[in-house]
């Protein structure tokens, strides 16, 4: 990727991402500066010679890490309005993968390495699965992949069947 296809992707896809993280829980600021710290992830990933299949997954993925990061941290120093931490003792928490996939109550080790293991085979699916799991609607799923409703419905019907391989590995 050149500096004319990154420019082309920023100018596609910061609003959109941004808008995506105010969604996950930021305040517009941190929206910004989260994306903004994305795309230089990407830059730098990209001046370091690394070549990445599919850039926009890529920044998904640090995007998501980056909010959930900042939420964890939020959460800890109780900056979450309206939300007391002790009412989640049951729940995982928020920067574990048990938390972002929605496997609370999975403690196995074997389900925590497939899903990394997936995440790191398909980060485009992982991520599409995440954001099933997390309830977001169709709608947005869609935008965040640039697909239609109907193609984002099938895509995210591939990616199940994707993840069932690295997950039999697992059953009792």
């Amino acid at each position: 990727m050149d500096k004319e296809e990154f420019g082309r992707l920023y100018r596609e896809q910061r609003k959109r991402l941004v808008r995506l993280v105010y969604r996950w829980g930021a305040t517009p600021d941190e929206a910004d500066e989260l994306v903004h710290d994305s795309f230089e992830a990407l830059w730098q990933k990209i001046l370091n010679g690394h070549h990445l299949d599919s850039p926009l997954a890529f920044l998904l993925t640090v995007c998501r890490n980056k909010t959930l990061n900042l939420l964890t941290s939020s959460y800890r120093s109780k900056r979450v309005i309206g939300k007391d931490p002790s009412d989640d003792d049951d729940e995982p928490a928020q920067g574990s993968y048990e938390g972002e996939f929605g496997c609370a109550g999975l403690r196995d080790d074997c389900v925590r390495r497939q899903l990394h293991e997936f995440e790191a085979d398909y980060p485009d699916a992982a991520h599409v699965i995440w954001m099933q799991l997390k309830g977001f609607p169709i709608t947005e799923i869609a935008e965040a992949i640039s697909r239609t409703s109907e193609a984002t419905k099938q895509y995210i019907y591939q990616c199940k069947k994707k993840v069932r391989p690295y997950l039999e590995e697992c059953r009792d």
